[in-house]
């Protein structure tokens, strides 16, 4: 009896897209897993042959690029430093309170001595004067009684119906009512003075580093609203040491030295206060520097050179300020430092020149 043959039918399309789904996810981690273990392999061999290379180096000499010093000169020189100031600045206000009615100049204009700045409305200037017209109204008015008081008490002090202290008293008030009055008066002429001339003016040329950018606003007494500097020339407020300071003579040439903007400029050493600051043991030093073309700015900080005596005639070297140097992993050497002293020091010119 022959046997029966069975056909099973095919599998159900999604269980096949399943399988095959399964067998692409086990390739791919296989080959993530694969590179990240060539990956660490290649770390590890690095790392290994760094520590090598370090062990190799570590009884090795620092290696160092040699330079070849020149010959040169030296002459003693003296760097000051600070901050180049206006010659001469002012902060402008007015000595009473009113409200700005015009404006006649704009930040950064050049104004010339007596050129108008700032008006006040005169209707203020006029309020000014009358408080200070009733101020000695008021003033007057305490002093009358106080007066009368004083002569009550003094027939009532002439019969011994009332103590003489209270005279004494009744006197010195009657005085501080006659000092009140003497201070608004006082206050009035100040008042019709400053109403004669309601107009800010600069006080010497220069250029307007402040203004008020509208008109309107209530200005009070005191309030700084106006500034002036003058730009045709800056001095160098610094100070310098003991040593320095007996090197250093007035009239000798200072340099100001071109970095960060700043033109190279000659000036010279104007003032000298030849006493020491008992805190910090520095003298104080000013050198002038011309700016009348206007190539130098104010408030800048600079530094100057002052040669204070003659080349050496005695051979010297000069290293590079910044020496070539060959990496190494244990050290490196730095054959000059760039740092500049404020002290006295040496400046270098080739020999020869």
């Amino acid at each position: 009896m022959e046997e029966e043959i069975v056909i099973h039918p095919p599998a159900p399309l999604a269980k096949r897209i399943a399988l095959l789904v399964a067998v692409l996810v086990i390739s791919g981690l296989g080959v993530a897993m694969a590179l990240r273990l060539q990956i660490a392999f290649a770390a590890e061999a690095e790392r290994t042959a760094a520590r090598d290379a370090a062990a190799a180096d570590a009884g090795a000499a620092p290696r160092v690029a040699v330079t070849t010093p020149v010959d040169a000169e030296m002459a003693p020189l003296v760097v000051i430093s600070g901050t180049l100031q206006p010659v001469q600045s002012a902060d402008l206000g007015f000595e009473f309170a009113g409200r700005i009615q015009r404006v006649s100049v704009e930040l950064g204009q050049h104004v010339d001595a007596g050129d108008a700045l700032i008006t006040l409305d005169r209707a203020s200037v006029a309020a000014m004067a009358t408080q200070s017209e009733a101020a000695i109204a008021v003033a007057e008015a305490n002093a009358a009684m106080l007066r009368d008081r004083v002569e009550l008490l003094g027939s009532l002090v002439a019969v011994g119906a009332t103590p003489s202290q209270d005279l004494t008293a009744a006197e010195r008030q009657l005085s501080v009512a006659m000092a009140q009055i003497e201070q608004a008066r006082a206050v009035r002429r100040s008042t019709g003075v400053t109403a004669a001339d309601h107009t800010l003016r600069a006080p010497f040329a220069g250029v307007v580093t402040r203004v008020p950018t509208g008109v309107g606003a209530v200005v009070g007494p005191g309030i700084v609203l106006v500034r002036i500097e003058d730009l045709s020339s800056l001095r160098l407020a610094s100070t310098v040491s003991q040593a320095d300071l007996a090197a250093l003579r007035t009239g000798m040439t200072a340099t100001l030295e071109a970095r960060n903007g700043v033109v190279e400029t000659q000036g010279t050493i104007a003032h000298l206060v030849r006493s020491l600051d008992p805190s910090t043991r520095r003298a104080p030093c000013e050198a002038m520097f011309p700016n009348a073309d206007g190539a130098l700015v104010a408030n800048a900080l600079v530094r100057a050179r002052v040669v204070v005596g003659a080349p050496s005639p005695r051979s010297a070297f000069r290293p590079p300020l910044v020496a070539p140097m060959a990496r190494s992993s244990s050290s490196t050497a730095t054959a000059a430092s760039s740092r500049v002293s404020s002290r006295l020091s040496p400046t270098w010119t080739a020999a020869g020149s």
